[in-house]
């Protein structure tokens, strides 16, 4: 029997919380899913006892695939995933996050009909919204707080021809933004999306996580990550030159202000030299830093801290950063946010 929707879960090293991740996916209140639904586990090469809890899923559990590989990144693991998929729609899940108590009441409706993408977003105020709406938004050049989570592939139904027609994956050599490109890809095109006003998704917070490392590698990607993007707007013939440029300023403009915040997290004062000396001498960031003056899309704070890196460089907007960090009440305990 195919299954009507494929689960892809992508796993490196998260035994602590993947029974609890398949938990809220095979019995969601009591009512599971049954056989509409298969789970494909992606093994991502993990060390901790990760392999052994799936393989004890998968034998008491005929819904749930175990697959393994060497760890090669989330991006290669869900693209593995959708390889091996059998449903007609997709879902991504992340190993350290869930599914909402009663998703597949909420889910199961939308599995049929002509969407090719169908949204569960609880702050979504309108059923359809226009694809340069949906472009805007995940880059961060729209004001609407109703579009949030649109970068993710949570909280989201696809349709596996559409996927495949297209060839879409996700980017291994990008580390940070790959979920961006792989939605914009489809929301530039044109993909016909419908939103539900429902929650269907817990993203984990876990309590005073702090930036551990921080290397050249994050910056590089960044810049892969620009020239992707500036590619895919322009291939598809939606907008017009300027209004690239202005997009793919918008988000190194944003991509700034993150930087800062990430080294501000590293906790010891040398690695956060470091990293401000890796950034600085980068020479496509500067490139960048000395081209772009105006980003409209982005947003007062972020437009703050670019124009500070710009006259004093990564330094001072790292300190302001750190200063913020210090600042802000810190979380103590574990929880959801409900997407």
């Amino acid at each position: 029997m195919t299954p009507r929707l494929s689960i892809i879960i992508p796993v490196y090293n998260c035994a602590d919380y993947l029974d609890q991740c398949l938990d809220s996916i095979t019995d969601p209140g009591g009512a599971g899913p049954g056989e509409d639904v298969e789970v494909v586990v992606v093994d991502d090469g993990s060390t901790d006892a990760t392999d052994r809890i799936v393989r004890a899923r998968a034998l008491a559990d005929p819904r749930i695939r175990h697959l393994r590989q060497d760890n090669q990144g989330v991006c290669a693991a869900r693209n593995a995933g959708m390889a091996a998929a059998r449903g007609r729609r997709l879902m991504f899940v992340d190993a350290d996050d869930a599914l909402a108590p009663g998703w597949w009441d909420t889910v199961r409706p939308h599995l049929e009909g002509e969407w090719d993408i169908v949204c569960f977003l609880a702050g979504a105020q309108r059923e359809h919204y226009e694809p340069d709406e949906l472009v805007r938004a995940t880059i961060g050049g729209s004001g609407a707080p109703s579009l949030a989570w649109l970068a993710p592939p949570w909280a989201k139904l696809y349709r596996a021809d559409l996927l495949a027609a297209r060839g879409a994956r996700f980017a291994p050599d990008i580390m940070y933004g790959e979920d961006a490109l792989f939605n914009l890809e489809l929301y530039a095109a044109g993909a016909r999306c419908r939103f539900v006003a429902a929650s269907v998704y817990r993203y984990r917070l876990r309590p005073g996580s702090t930036t551990r490392s921080y290397d050249e590698r994050f910056v590089d990607s960044n810049e892969r990550y620009l020239r992707a993007l500036e590619k895919l707007l322009t291939d598809c013939g939606r907008y017009p030159r300027p209004v690239v440029t202005e997009l793919v300023d918008t988000s190194f403009v944003r991509s700034v202000a993150l930087a800062a915040v990430r080294i501000a997290g590293l906790a010891r004062r040398r690695d956060r030299r470091a990293a401000v000396a890796l950034t600085s001498r980068n020479a496509a960031f500067a490139r960048r830093l000395a081209r772009v003056r105006r980003a409209p899309g982005a947003s007062r704070l972020e437009r703050f801290v670019y124009a500070l890196t710009r006259r004093a460089g990564p330094g001072p907007a790292t300190a302001l950063a750190r200063l913020a960090l210090h600042l802000r009440p810190r979380r103590r305990t574990a929880g959801w946010a409900v997407i």
